[in-house]
Order: structure tokens, then C-alpha cells, then sequence
């Protein structure tokens, strides 16, 4: 490295702050070349990790509302479709889909062509959570499950096993739905949009080769919320037939109809088009998500709230057409709940008490990326 001229007056720039700059707290003052110095340990790792929430620059004119920007960030995922003949669709759930229902939501029309419910009364929230009282307000989390669609017709069809492992295998699928969410979260932040958490339907497709399925089920197995959460399980049908979709929360196993976990798309009042599963099943995901619902979900669910009513116009409308519809499609789902809540199984009778004790301690914290939000604060 050349040397400084003697006349230069800037000080080398090595985690070395003078005391013109500011000292920041917690730092170590000393004296070099008759001038006094401060130390911060932290001001490298502070630099490098602040140019990179800087880099993320706003985009103009971006949705600031949460119905609209969930829509932004589902057609990221969606761009493929023409280009490789498969998206990967962020299909929103939990609090992404019913933060956006008030008391005055309507359900329209149905196009079942395009698979579209024109909905009046969407409310058009913030991301952020205005019902926190702390100081550092957090943002609502953009919950979802990626879903492989093709197009048909006018609309998006989920994609059957056979289809996609005709187009790769499973390791490439989980990777993909790993590098999307990464870059939902890095759009996300251009957006001033939710926090993202997104996991994949899980397809029963071959691996790339042995030593890449031994690692993807130790994966897999090994995370502790598989313990207390359901997953959504694909399986190839037998002789060409239809798949088998199966909620799983071992030893609990339930099949269940492709048609119950088909995403639809949401038009608002604004004409603003995001994706969900139906009313119907976003409401029952309560249910079968895992080992209990939280108390919080009481008031999101029962009868008065906007995602039971908006459920029951649904299911009102599709039984105009189909009489066995909630049956057919849902029967199987309070099923399933029947196993998760009964005593049928003792291994899932002793989790159920972790899970609660979890919820009812630092899951709340956790879920909200408390720690996430001030670190973001101290960068910046």
C-alpha cells in the first residue's frame, strides 16, 4: 500500500474515528500521531452491513398497501410462466390474507374460468402493525406457501407431480422456492412491503441423485417446526392417476382434494389481482396448521369475524353450483383437526403442551422479527 504524503491531514480510514467524527458509544479512546483517536470495534462490521441495507433502494411509486403489495411481489414468482411454462406462486395465508378483510368485505362475482372472486370492501392496511404499542412498531409477515402453477385457460392451475418432475427434480424445486424467497425478501425492502416467510408444498419427486435425498430428509426432519406444524405433502398418482395431497403432521396423516388447496385470485374494488386459497380454506387453515390455534386466532375465526363471514359467502356460492361442495372438499380437513386436538395419538397429546408454552412465552416475539426490526434500526 503506497504511503500517504506527509502534507495529506485525512487520517487512515482502519475502524479509527476522530474526535471531529463523533465517538459512538461503548468505544475506546486513544492517542495516535499527537491526535486523539476513538476505537469502535464494531464500526467495520457496522459499514459493510449498512452499504448493504442501503443498496436496497426504493422502488417509485411502489403499492404501500398491503393487498397491493403482496400482488407486486406474487408476480415475481409468476415471470417464468410464459418464458419456462411454470411460475412459482407465493400464495398468501394467515394474516396476509386476513388482514385484508373488514366488516364491510363482500364477495361479488365468481369467474370459475379464471378461477377469480371479485371482492368490494378490501381494506387496503398498511404493513405495518398498528395495534403495537412498543416503541418499534413491526411490520405484518407476508406468510405464504409456494405453489408450482401452469396456466390454463385464463387462469392458473396448481402443477401435478408428474408435470413437475418432468421439468426438474426435487432439489432443484427446493432451491428455487430457497432463492425466490430470498429475493422476495430483497424486494420486500424496496417496497417498504411485509416480512417475508415462505415454505414450499413439499412434491415426492425424485432427487438428482442419492446423496442429495439423504441430505434433503436430514434437512427436512430435522427442523424443530416440523415437530408442531403441518406440512402439505404431494405424492404422484398410481398408473398415471391423480395425485394424492396429504396434510401431514406424522403420526397424523390425512388425505385431502387437490381442489381444497387450489389457489384462486383475489380481484379488489381497485382491480389490484393477489392470490390465496379460497375463503373456505384460508379459514380452516386455522384448524389444521398444527397442534392448537393460538388464542389471538378466537377473534380471527369465530362466528362475527370477516373471515368467517366472506368464508360462509363462499362456500353460500360454490354450493349454488355443487350442493356437496363444503363436503367434498373440507369434510377431510375437520378430519384432520379431529387428530390434532384428540388424544388418538400420545406423541402428538405430549407436544401439544411445548407448543402451547411456546406461543404463550417467545413466540409471539419471534414470529414478529422483533429482533430483525432493531437491528435494521441500529444500521441505519
Amino acid at each position: 500500500m503506497a504511503e500517504r504524503g506527509r502534507g495529506s491531514s485525512a487520517p487512515e480510514r482502519t475502524g479509527f474515528t476522530t474526535e471531529r467524527e463523533g465517538m459512538p458509544e461503548g468505544s475506546i479512546s486513544t492517542e495516535r500521531q499527537g491526535r486523539r483517536f476513538s476505537i469502535d470495534p464494531l464500526r467495520p462490521v457496522r459499514h459493510a452491513l449498512s452499504r448493504i441495507v442501503r443498496k436496497t433502494e426504493r422502488i417509485e411509486n411502489a403499492p404501500n398497501n398491503l393487498f397491493d403489495q403482496i400482488a407486486y411481489l406474487q408476480q415475481i414468482g409468476l415471470k417464468t410462466l410464459d418464458t419456462e411454462g411454470y411460475g412459482l406462486l407465493a400464495v398468501g395465508v394467515g394474516g396476509s390474507y386476513n388482514r385484508n378483510l373488514g366488516h364491510n368485505t363482500r364477495i361479488e362475482s365468481y369467474d370459475p374460468e379464471t378461477r377469480t372472486i371479485k371482492m368490494s370492501g378490501i381494506e387496503l392496511v398498511s404493513p405495518i402493525r398498528t395495534e403495537e404499542k412498543h416503541k418499534h412498531k413491526t411490520r405484518v409477515d407476508f406468510d405464504g406457501i409456494f405453489v408450482p402453477v401452469v396456466r390454463e385457460g385464463e387462469g392458473l392451475r396448481m402443477m401435478t407431480a408428474t408435470e413437475l418432475s418432468a421439468k426438474m427434480k426435487r432439489d432443484e424445486y427446493e432451491a428455487k422456492c430457497k432463492d425466490l424467497e430470498k429475493r422476495l425478501k430483497r424486494e420486500t425492502l424496496k417496497i417498504g412491503g411485509p416480512s417475508i416467510s415462505i415454505d414450499p408444498i413439499f412434491y415426492h419427486i425424485p432427487y438428482t441423485n442419492l446423496l442429495t435425498e439423504v441430505r434433503g430428509k436430514i434437512a427436512h426432519n430435522t427442523k424443530v417446526l416440523n415437530l408442531f406444524l403441518s406440512t402439505i405433502d404431494v405424492y404422484p398418482g398410481n398408473n398415471g392417476g391423480s395425485d394424492r395431497v396429504l396434510f401431514s403432521l406424522p403420526p397424523a396423516i390425512q388425505e385431502v382434494t387437490a381442489e381444497s388447496i387450489a389457489p384462486f385470485a383475489v380481484e379488489s374494488q381497485t382491480g389490484t389481482k393477489a392470490y390465496f386459497f379460497s375463503p373456505t380454506a384460508e379459514h380452516l387453515r386455522y384448524l389444521v396448521r398444527g397442534l392448537s390455534k393460538k388464542v389471538k386466532d378466537n377473534k380471527k375465526t369465530g362466528p362475527g369475524s370477516p373471515l368467517y363471514e366472506v368464508s360462509q359467502q363462499f362456500i353460500s356460492m360454490m354450493q349454488q353450483a355443487d350442493p356437496s361442495y363444503y363436503h367434498a372438499n373440507f369434510a377431510s380437513w375437520e378430519a384432520f383437526n379431529s387428530m390434532l386436538q384428540g388424544n388418538k395419538y400420545a406423541t402428538l397429546a405430549i407436544r401439544r403442551p411445548l407448543y402451547n408454552l411456546f406461543w404463550g412465552t417467545i413466540g409471539e416475539f419471534m414470529a414478529h422479527n422483533r429482533a430483525t426490526l432493531k437491528l435494521k434500526d441500529w444500521l441505519t
